[in-house]
């Protein structure tokens, strides 16, 4: 904080001095008599609190902290009204007036004077941009700083940032001013509850730097959350945090998925490479937790026809969790199966088939009603290897796998079991059985006839079924 202080103020000898001050002689409990001083911190923090620029306010969060703590130590415990006047824009003004029981939450620490602020020192200006707030406050929202404040501050109260007010009512008092009366809102107030449990169950986390990712995702701020983390990475001194690494490589997975979201894979994989760095900083290379970063980013390579560098990523996913003293071994189906699946891509349906059984192996294995799509989806390529190899038979087999798993989902669709029955008929038909050929073709076209009598695959398998059945008459001829 005190670094970008200086270089921000370097030109200012009376602000270095200030720093300088802050620097040798601020402890927690003089938080308040610093912030109501003219000086560096009120600047840099008004301006933060205005612009909401994510990197001011991470680099004053120490502050930030420290001040919130000591209003909660010494907040007033009786119910209190307060009053201040703000400089607000004709917009705002207008929201106000339509938003009357509503909930407002200003951006800073609030200043406010137990006495009704007078107008005289507003008149030579615009009063019609001004507004008077009278606000009730319950316990524990706001400090009395009468005893802390700086000797020059007029301000009485210090609302605590995290206070959320409700709009009582709106009126316009003496030179046409208008006066919002505000009362603050407990955390657990219905109204607070209702609005928030969206947000809330978004946001939900173990840490606040991803419930903070969250919510600043939620609600679009990509840009901010990608700034915020690099910061954080760039200050040395969480580069021994492993919790707070992990946070961030998790906040950096989050802005990968985001990326993907958007079929923007090149940007999802520079996120799952920052993810990946900043587990690397207090992880070996080969550590079991990195293997889900690994496979992220073999998997943007893969999107992006980067067939080498994809297999190059899958396969140090793999290797984590084979090192590992426990691996999942659900982890390890879905590594090989996406190593098969480049494979397929580079016709090198040898090498595709070896990891692809090796996955199939293992979710039969399990034996979980959630693996079975997932087999059927790997049972399709391997028989997909055998056909473009032209091993019919071992394709006929998978194929009847295929079948066999779709067959038991509880509401199997008409249009992938008529793909199976084809690419049963069609390897029938290889092997010369065009009985069971001709069997295939017919369920084929039938269950393509219970989506549509039009569907634009049925005339390709009418065809089909046609031509198989001219086989089977031929066969039946020469052998007669």
């Amino acid at each position: 904080m005190l670094t970008f202080c200086r270089i921000h103020y370097a030109h200012n000898q009376d602000e270095v001095h200030e720093i300088d001050e802050f620097e040798k002689s601020f402890i927690d409990t003089y938080s308040i008599q610093w912030y109501t001083r003219h000086c560096f911190l009120a600047k840099i923090l008004s301006r933060a609190f205005r612009t909401q620029e994510i990197d001011l306010l991470f680099k004053m969060r120490y502050f930030i902290q420290c001040l919130h703590k000591q209003i909660q130590s010494i907040a007033i415990k009786e119910p209190t009204t307060v009053y201040t006047i703000l400089d607000i824009e004709q917009e705002t003004i207008r929201k106000f007036q339509e938003n009357v029981n509503g909930l407002v939450l200003f951006r800073s620490f609030l200043p406010a004077t137990f006495e009704r602020p007078t107008l005289m020192e507003y008149q030579s200006k615009d009063t019609q941009r001004y507004l008077v707030f009278s606000i009730r406050l319950e316990s524990d929202c706001a400090a009395n700083i009468e005893q802390l404040r700086c000797s020059n501050c007029k301000i009485d109260v210090l609302i605590n940032i995290d206070t959320v007010f409700r709009v009582v009512s709106m009126d316009e008092s003496e030179n046409e001013v208008h006066t919002v009366n505000l009362e603050s809102v407990p955390r657990d107030d219905s109204h607070f509850q209702q609005l928030t449990e969206f947000l809330r169950k978004k946001m939900k986390a173990p840490v606040v730097i991803l419930q903070l990712t969250k919510l600043l995702l939620e609600t679009d701020h990509y840009w901010e959350v990608d700034y915020l983390t690099e910061s954080i990475y760039q200050d040395k001194s969480f580069e021994r945090d492993g919790t707070l690494l992990t946070s961030l490589a998790a906040a950096h997975h989050l802005l990968g998925n985001v990326d993907e979201a958007r079929r923007n894979f090149e940007a999802a994989r520079y996120q799952f490479f920052k993810s990946l760095r900043a587990f690397q900083l207090f992880l070996p290379y080969n550590h079991l937790v990195l293997s889900s970063s690994y496979n992220n980013i073999g998997s943007m390579f893969y999107q992006d026809d980067h067939h080498e560098s994809a297999i190059k990523f899958y396969e140090m996913a793999l290797e984590c969790q084979l090192k590992a003293s426990s691996p999942d071994i659900d982890a390890v189906a879905t590594y090989s199966a996406n190593i098969g699946a480049v494979y397929i891509e580079q016709k090198n349906y040898t090498e595709a088939t070896k990891h692809l059984k090796r996955a199939a192996i293992i979710l039969e294995k399990m034996s979980m009603k959630d693996n079975t799509k997932r087999l059927i989806s790997i049972f399709q390529k391997i028989s997909t290897c055998f056909w473009r190899t032209k091993e019919a038979k071992e394709a006929l087999d998978y194929y009847k796998k295929t079948l066999d798993l779709q067959l038991k989902l509880p509401n199997p669709l008409p249009h992938p079991l008529s793909v199976t029955y084809y690419n049963l008929s069609t390897a029938y038909e290889r092997i010369g059985d065009y009985d069971e050929a001709v069997a295939c073709a017919e369920k084929s076209v039938e269950y393509l006839r219970m989506i549509s009598e039009n569907h634009p695959e049925l005339k390709e398998n009418q065809a089909q079924l046609e031509i198989i059945r001219q086989k089977q008459w031929l066969k039946q001829v020469l052998s007669a």
